[in-house]
């Protein structure tokens, strides 16, 4: 019992050195990512300088179950993988790859799209996440990020799947992190694939407008005293109106009454922070989302 707990004790400090090595190697933020590993994981002891490996759970799996994978990323390329399976079993783990600081104060109103390549199913509870500061990292106080296209886990990743998501809404952030997180049982658990990480002020994929889609239109940028949009319905009645911000929290919902015509409607000052947010109208059967900038 003694030898266990020295032990559990030696890897946390091990942690805590580890992350604060990291500190120093952070000392200029990063202000674009674009990492395919192909130099930084040639061998499977490598691992990328500047990145990041926490293991909240250290007590059956070893630190840093994010490991290097010369040949398993996209097109037989290094990469990094993540499991749960360890010495012949499944175990209860949360391991999270963290991207080295990052600040986009610098791209005034240029969007900015984080993009990763994916194979595998993803884990059950595994997601993109958002840290704050580092006191984030030692308490695994992350949270997840919405809006990832295509969602994860759909389409099935049994091929290598490219995925993006619009952060524009952490430009107003000095420094962050971003991170991977992965979660394992002791009964589950499956092999995360990760490669070509990078950060671009254009879109890969664009919207599809779908049937039964409206026409919503911020009119604008929003503002702390109110958001104002046009829209065009098929038919009248009664719709739901819903703004959420980019971590998929609901900040604001009505219902209002809508004809059968082209026209405007405004959502009352809320004081939101500046940043990006969702805005969704729907009757059930037609619906609309459009992105709204709020300065």
């Amino acid at each position: 019992m003694e030898r266990q707990l020295l032990m559990r004790t030696i890897g946390r400090l091990v942690v805590v050195i580890a992350l604060f090595a990291g500190v120093r190697a952070y000392a200029q933020p990063a202000t674009k990512l674009n990492q395919n590993f192909d130099v930084q994981c040639v061998l499977s002891t490598d691992f990328p300088s500047g990145w990041l490996r926490y293991n909240p759970i250290q007590t059956t799996i070893p630190l840093g179950a994010w490991s290097c994978t010369p040949e398993g990323g996209r097109d037989t390329t290094p990469g990094l993988q993540c499991t749960g399976y360890y010495d012949k079993a499944f175990h209860l783990d949360t391991a999270y790859l963290i991207c080295p600081l990052l600040n986009f104060s610098g791209y005034g109103t240029s969007s900015v799209f984080f993009r990763f390549d994916t194979k595998v199913s993803i884990p059950s509870g595994s997601s993109l996440s958002v840290f704050t500061s580092y006191t984030d990292i030692f308490s695994a106080a992350d949270t997840g990020i919405a809006g990832i296209y295509p969602p994860m886990g759909s389409p099935a990743d049994t091929n290598w799947t490219t995925r993006e998501v619009d952060i524009s809404g952490y430009k107003g952030n000095t420094d962050f992190f971003l991170g991977f997180r992965y979660t394992s049982t002791d009964t589950s658990g499956t092999t995360w694939f990760i490669d070509n990480i990078l950060t671009s002020t254009s879109r890969l994929y664009v919207p599809v407008i779908a049937a039964g889609q409206l026409q919503l239109t911020p009119l604008g940028i929003g503002n702390r005293n109110g958001i104002t949009f046009s829209y065009s319905t098929p038919d009248g009645g009664t719709y739901d109106l819903c703004l959420t911000d980019m971590m998929g929290r609901i900040v604001y919902k009505e219902q209002f009454v809508a004809g059968q015509t082209q026209t405007t409607h405004s959502i009352p000052a809320l004081g939101l922070r500046d940043g990006m947010y969702f805005l969704k109208i729907d009757n059930g059967i037609n619906y609309g989302v459009a992105k709204v900038m709020v300065q």
